[in-house]
């Protein structure tokens, strides 16, 4: 693996930074250490993680990168790096990147799911020129579970060969003493209500009485949910907190973990939530929906129904140890020994062909 250098276009999802894709790039990092490294924009985010090999594209250090970045913009400049550098792998985060490389016969190409498929559809797939890309230029794509594998491969008409179902792992220790149970949810999110429907799970506290919910995270919707959370008179039930670094202390602090998305690719912090034996409760709207919540927790039905999530929640505390147990023993299939033995098969296997 000496000689492999690869090259992960990063761009707005820093990996220094919090959030799914960043945590996954600095999964790729610990695995593939100094034969890895990652292209981003500059950005105002928070750099809150220790990873090393970052190029900020638009910052160059020389006077003639400069002047070809102010010819080139962003998006070009960032394509002629690429070619500059020469990396034997390219790992894309986001489909429409792939125009970076097109016509490039030289670099492999690997595209990485971070949304399900009705997500994209509303988005990337829209343009039939990103799925031709798909199609063309794309050496593998990297999916994040049986059932998202087969509805993006008939979707997208990709033969078997070139796709490969590796689930995310995460930076935590599985637990290794009894969760005891309690009456604290907890979600850890990116606060993007369009998506994220953070706003769900604080009207259902009305209904829940004598649970409390802790919100943990940042973003464009932190007032609107502090709004909802003030007009509902839930202040004393609800409690709104800043994003949180050390994720592992945050889980072990509550009983239940939430995620009410309309939409998620897969969410590693859902893996996060099982390793430290955290129950979950979660809406099927997402393929992976179904990978992830098998007897450790409540699968909701993609429709919201409040009184649906109320009686979930009571079912957990109610069983708390069987969910609990099950959610540490589900985690092994996330293990990072597990995770990077995949990854290392797929970069040889790539690299001989």
């Amino acid at each position: 693996m000496k000689s492999i250098k690869i090259a992960c276009i990063s761009k707005g999802n820093d990996p220094r930074g919090f959030g799914g894709i960043e945590t996954f790039q600095r999964v790729l990092y610990r695995i593939f250490k100094n034969n890895i490294y990652f292209y981003i924009f500059e950005s105002d985010k928070t750099i809150m993680f220790d990873v090393p090999n970052i190029i900020t594209v638009n910052n160059p250090k020389s006077i003639r990168e400069k002047i070809l970045l102010k010819i080139l913009g962003k998006t070009r400049y960032l394509s002629y790096c690429i070619k500059r550098d020469n990396p034997d792998i390219v790992i894309f985060n986001k489909p429409k990147d792939l125009r970076l490389l097109k016509n490039n016969k030289t670099i492999k190409k690997i595209l990485i799911q971070h949304r399900n498929l009705s997500a994209y559809i509303q988005d990337a797939f829209k343009s039939k020129d990103v799925i031709k890309l798909i199609q063309n230029e794309l050496d593998i794509f990297v999916l994040l579970s049986p059932q998202s594998k087969e509805v993006f491969s008939e979707y997208l008409k990709l033969s078997k060969e070139k796709l490969s179902i590796i689930r995310h792992s995460c930076e935590l220790e599985q637990l290794n003493f009894k969760k005891i149970s309690g009456k604290e949810l907890v979600i850890i999110s990116r606060l993007e209500n369009s998506s994220k429907r953070i706003d769900l799970a604080i009207k259902a506290m009305k209904k829940l009485s004598d649970f409390k919910l802790y919100i943990y995270g940042d973003g464009e919707d932190k007032a609107l949910l502090q709004d909802l959370i003030t007009s509902e008179n839930l202040s004393k039930q609800v409690f709104l907190l800043d994003k949180v670094t050390n994720i592992a202390k945050t889980l072990d602090k509550h009983h239940i973990f939430v995620m009410t998305s309309d939409y998620e690719g897969y969410g590693i912090v859902n893996i996060e939530a099982m390793t430290r034996g955290l129950p979950i409760i979660l809406r099927n709207t997402f393929e992976s929906a179904e990978d992830i919540v098998q007897n450790n927790g409540i699968l909701l039905p993609a429709k919201w129904n409040e009184d649906d999530f109320v009686n979930g929640i009571k079912k957990i505390y109610e069983n708390y140890d069987y969910y609990s147990i099950n959610s540490i023993t589900m985690s092994q299939k996330y293990r990072y020994s597990i995770i990077e033995k995949k990854w290392q098969d797929l970069i040889e296997k790539l690299i001989k062909n």
